[in-house]
């Protein structure tokens, strides 16, 4: 899972809702009693207001359409009129990180932690980009130093859990996935039901397979693999 900026929270790296452009009517040139010619009507510049609204809006248009080409060339723009915008330096890190551009997105989320080395959304890319880069213990440093500035933070807590998961790191990984359940988390629950699944303990596995298929967040891709484990684990242990 990836992270953009949300509340503490939250998918979290940071996408930044795209403002509103407000439409700015120009009075029509009124006629001049003079014996000179009229001056030459210029037309104004945009404000850089409206110039900001304008790339911000079109690269939220093109990062939803998936045109991530366009999107960074907006947003970069955006940073040059706004170079200190820490939230749109982690949305580029983000985009990167999803074109799996890795030095890139590192670039962009140490540009941002240079500016607030507190900043979780970047925290979190880091540790992502570490992780996928089979780096872990720098991957876990970052995600750690995440999780104690927001220690309900869902994608942190996600992403620690899985982190753990893949080390076989049992004990620190159902830690991470019993808070999500306690938060309410669909992944917590698939996460607990793995980890069991992988230490035999097969009974508890299918209980929390079922409460994960119960659960409202999980889509009928989700049912399905779900009921077919469960199906597994029932024959292999000849139980209902």
């Amino acid at each position: 899972m990836k992270a953009k900026e949300t509340s503490p929270d939250k998918k979290e790296s940071v996408r930044s809702a795209p403002l509103p452009i407000t439409e700015k009517t120009v009075e029509p040139p009124k006629a001049v009693k003079s014996n000179t010619a009229p001056a030459a009507i210029i037309q104004a510049e945009p404000s850089p207001d409206y110039k900001l609204n304008a790339l911000l809006y079109s690269a939220g248009e093109h990062e939803m359409n998936n045109e991530y080409t366009k999107a960074l060339a907006n947003y970069k723009k955006v940073l040059e009129i706004d170079p200190d915008n820490i939230t749109i330096i982690n949305t580029i890190a983000f985009i990167y990180l999803e074109l799996d551009l890795l030095q890139e997105s590192i670039t962009y989320a140490r540009r941002a932690l240079e500016i607030n080395g507190n900043y979780t959304p970047s925290l979190i890319n880091m540790g992502i980009v570490y992780a996928k880069s089979e780096r872990a213990h720098e991957a876990e440093q970052y995600f750690m130093k995440a999780l104690a500035l927001e220690p309900h933070n869902r994608m942190v807590l996600l992403n620690l859990a899985i982190l753990n998961e893949r080390k076989s790191n049992y004990d620190d990984a159902s830690a991470h996935y019993a808070e999500l359940v306690r938060l309410g988390e669909l992944e917590g629950l698939l996460g607990l039901a793995r980890i069991y699944d992988a230490q035999g303990m097969i009974e508890r596995a299918v209980e929390y397979y079922r409460r994960a298929y119960a659960h409202d967040a999980a889509d009928d891709k989700t049912k399905v693999k779900v009921r077919q484990r469960i199906m597994l684990l029932i024959n292999m242990t000849g139980g209902s």
